[in-house]
């Protein structure tokens, strides 16, 4: 909070303050992959720049979708529900039309109700975690629970080993 008001990130900044974890996370996923790869005994096959440019060329639709995005955003030509129905259009017209993986007449309709599902539930899990946050808060538990806290735990070990007993 900022002078008694919630504190709201541009999104330019949580931008930038993804970059580190993205970098990280992609990093990970890549020695996954190494150490899948030794694990199964994979063969290995030598880079090849025609290969490679050839891919990139095969996922050009996809690849500008995140210019897209930010682009949109960030120019303020489009808010974030803006950007994320042209996300989906982007998405639904390059299954669709460009590489004819969906039938937009036979299979489409499913997709969406499976979707639809999946963002209700996901949307009824963000509902109770909003209500039981505000119960918390109303009930003052986090202050409870820092005074017991510093009242009953001195040391920063103990501490640590509670909280990860908490997480």
């Amino acid at each position: 909070m900022v002078n008694g008001q919630p504190y709201v990130a541009p999104i330019d900044q949580l931008f930038i303050a993804g970059i580190v974890p993205g970098l990280f996370l992609v990093l990970l996923v890549a020695l996954w992959g190494i150490r899948t790869g030794m694990l199964t005994g994979a063969g290995r096959k030598d880079f090849r720049v025609g290969e490679a440019w050839a891919s990139v060329w095969e996922a050009k639709w996809e690849l500008v979708l995140p210019f897209i995005i930010v682009a949109g955003y960030l120019t303020g030509l489009m808010s974030l529900v803006e950007t994320a129905a042209l996300t989906l259009l982007w998405t639904v017209a390059a299954e669709c039309w460009i590489y004819g993986d969906l039938s937009a007449r036979d299979r489409l309709l499913p997709v969406v109700a499976d979707g639809t599902a999946l963002v209700g539930g996901v949307l009824l899990i963000l509902g109770a975690a909003l209500g039981f946050t505000n119960y918390l808060v109303d009930a003052r538990a986090p202050e409870l629970l820092t005074g017991f806290v510093q009242a009953h735990v001195h040391s920063k070990v103990v501490f640590l080993l509670l909280l990860n007993v908490a997480m």
